[in-house]
């Protein structure tokens, strides 16, 4: 209870299943990767901006769009 009060993970707090990830029969490392993904904490162009970063927000493999990790791994067009 102490602990809670000192520490508030609520705010780290993410809805899903994510039994299915760390289930998958693939190499831990990918299963983290997907899993980042997930919680949107790769650091793209967009999150490094929002941490005070200097820097494009524009993606850097298509620049169609703006660098987010739903646009890299699913909308960017290489």
């Amino acid at each position: 209870m102490f602990m809670e009060t000192v520490i508030n993970t609520r705010r780290w707090w993410v809805q899903g299943s994510w039994m299915v990830i760390w289930k998958l029969k693939v190499s831990p490392r990918i299963k983290l990767v997907i899993w980042r993904v997930c919680i949107e904490v790769v650091p793209t162009s967009m999150r490094l901006k929002d941490k005070g970063n200097d820097c494009p927000s524009v993606c850097c493999v298509c620049e169609a769009g703006l660098e987010n990790s739903s646009h890299l791994f699913s909308s960017s067009v290489v």
